[in-house]
């Protein structure tokens, strides 16, 4: 399993991953705080649909498979800088999708309390990623209907 990154990987790789990249150093300081590495081995759940939306994440390193809520069809695959389980912190519902390691993988937690905290201070690093991650979810929304739209246009043979 690789190390944990020090201070300086982890600062240098949120410089150039969206939306952190967008931050000032101060505002940048002020959110990587918030933030908890975590390591975990290919296998392992981070989450499962159902459960609640207590944090969002940030994959730095390895690869994570988004799992449909049957529990077996991946439907999407995450690579080092995708946003994930920030649906469920956006609209406080229960998760709607599973996220398991397909290899050994580090992420970046991010508590809803913690970042809820961040938010009511009137944070403008809060303002800057509130608005990011709704513009993830947002994409994510544009996809599906794509998605759906493709396939039901197949269907009808048009």
């Amino acid at each position: 399993m690789p190390a944990l990154p020090t201070v300086d990987e982890l600062l240098q790789f949120l410089r150039r991953t969206p939306p952190f990249s967008t931050l000032s150093a101060v505002e940048l300081a002020e959110v990587i705080h918030l933030q908890r590495l975590q390591k975990v081995v290919v296998g392992a759940s981070i989450f499962q649909t159902g459960s609640p939306g207590d944090a969002w994440y940030l994959l730095f390193s390895g690869e994570l498979e988004v799992i449909g809520d049957t529990g077996e069809e991946v439907i999407r695959r995450l690579s080092p800088g995708s946003i994930f389980g920030e649906l469920a912190v956006l609209d406080g519902g229960a998760r709607t999708a599973s996220v398991r390691a397909s290899t050994d993988s580090i992420f970046l937690l991010f508590s809803t309390k913690e970042f809820n905290l961040l938010l009511d201070s009137g944070s403008p690093a809060a303002a800057k990623l509130m608005r990011a991650l709704a513009a993830e979810a947002i994409e994510k929304h544009r996809m599906i209907v794509e998605e759906l739209g493709s396939g039901s246009t197949e269907e009808s043979g048009q």
